[in-house]
């Protein structure tokens, strides 16, 4: 029996020494995944300039912030996130805050009531998981003395899981509400079970993405919402908006798919549905990367068109369905690309689409409303093909002449 207790207390004494090492080498290696892991962040969003820094780096914990400073029209946003790091056996748990100046405007203090988004987590071999915390949001914007709009949210999360080679993030928020700030106001917006889903994944040479999807959707939008003591009507009702991107890179290209659903909508009496199925393809990964670092460059987005008209990239919608109740449906589908005759380089700007795209549509149906006037103007009963050609708008091969207002 002494010596089974001798035994006992040797592999004990055993385990502690492992498990005392592993936490010691813990520490670093869990701070070097986590400076990795904001590299990749980084390298996707290099319009932010991202550094973390450590001011404690114990046996037991680590402690640090995050800051990503931002450029927006103007001012600067700058987002801290102090986080400590509990060291264990190869794994650590994440807790901390985060703050944000936009400029001089402490905006925890303007939208959330002074309470900070609070983090949680754990950081590993495996990767990174966090949960944000975002409080309840009461925020009144004033466009002048007199008038002002207010903001409402229910507090919800976010969830962030980072791999080597994988990053997904999810929320759910049960309702947003915005409204007047002057009392009585009866013009209300809400949107009730709000969700969002995000997934990539990366390429192990860039770090950029390879396959990414994207989801969003709303159980329900109401607009004019009774104030509280009055009874007037919805004016806007719409029930199961939902949207799905896909973009998916192949040597150097992006191809993109996007899906777009209503289950029902109701807009001052009108009601019916919606279904939009579009894809975009081919764009240069190079031109869709500026794009997203300076988009309100001009020369910037000039070059974006030009390098799309030099790939030959295309619009092409599959479906386009509008249901309208009894003023009847639209449905058409087409695609449309670029003007070639058009030299984007040249400092292009354009006042409407027939400026700078050409294509063609296949239309199906139309609501009584456009058929009506349209009718006496163009030969030929339905299906219509419309086609936009160097500016000009044809149907069935003939030019459609509007009246001049």
């Amino acid at each position: 029996m002494a010596r089974l207790i001798k035994w006992l207390v040797g592999l004990v004494v055993i385990a502690g020494i492992i498990y005392l090492g592993l936490v010691a080498v813990t520490g670093s290696q869990m701070r070097s995944i986590a400076e990795d892991q904001l590299e990749t962040y980084n390298a996707q969003s290099p319009e932010a300039e991202v550094n973390i820094s450590w001011h404690e780096t114990g046996f037991w914990r680590s402690v640090g912030e995050v800051r990503l400073v931002t450029p927006m029209e103007g001012e600067t946003l700058d987002v801290v996130h102090s986080i400590e790091l509990r060291h264990g056996a190869l794994r650590a748990g994440i807790s901390g805050e985060v703050t944000g100046l936009l400029g001089d405007v402490a905006l925890n203090d303007m939208l959330f009531a002074d309470q900070p988004i609070r983090l949680d987590g754990r950081i590993g071999l495996g990767g990174v998981r966090l949960t944000y915390a975002v409080p309840a949001l009461n925020f009144t914007h004033y466009l002048d003395e007199d008038l002002g709009e207010r903001y409402t949210a229910a507090p919800f999360e976010i969830d962030v899981v980072l791999r080597e080679h994988e990053q997904h993030t999810q929320f759910e928020i049960e309702w947003i509400e915005m409204r007047s700030a002057e009392d009585g106001a009866t013009d209300t917006m809400r949107f009730e079970n709000l969700a969002g889903t995000s997934q990539s994944r990366l390429n192990k040479d860039d770090r950029q993405f390879d396959h990414a999807q994207t989801s969003f959707s709303v159980g329900q939008v109401v607009f004019g919402l009774p104030a509280q003591g009055q009874s007037n009507d919805v004016t806007i009702r719409i029930d199961g908006f939902h949207n799905e991107t896909e973009m998916t890179r192949d040597n150097g290209d992006v191809e993109i798919h996007n899906r777009l659903t209503v289950d029902a909508y109701d807009v001052y009496g009108v009601e019916g549905e919606l279904t939009a199925i579009m894809q975009m393809g081919p764009v240069p990964y190079t031109s869709f990367q500026a794009l997203q670092e300076d988009i309100e460059d001009p020369a910037v987005f000039n070059a974006f068109l030009h390098d799309l008209q030099q790939h030959d990239s295309r619009l092409v919608i599959e479906t386009l369905d509008l249901t309208m109740g009894q003023m009847g449906d639209l449905r058409a589908s087409g695609e449309f690309w670029l003007r070639n005759d058009i030299d984007f380089n040249q400092g292009f700007t354009a006042a409407a689409a027939g400026d700078f795209l050409a294509g063609r549509m296949e239309i199906e149906d139309l609501p009584l409303l456009i058929l009506m006037p349209l009718s006496g103007m163009i030969s030929g009963e339905l299906p219509w093909t419309l086609e936009l050609n160097e500016g000009d708008l044809l149907i069935n091969g003939e030019p459609l002449n509007l009246p001049q207002m």
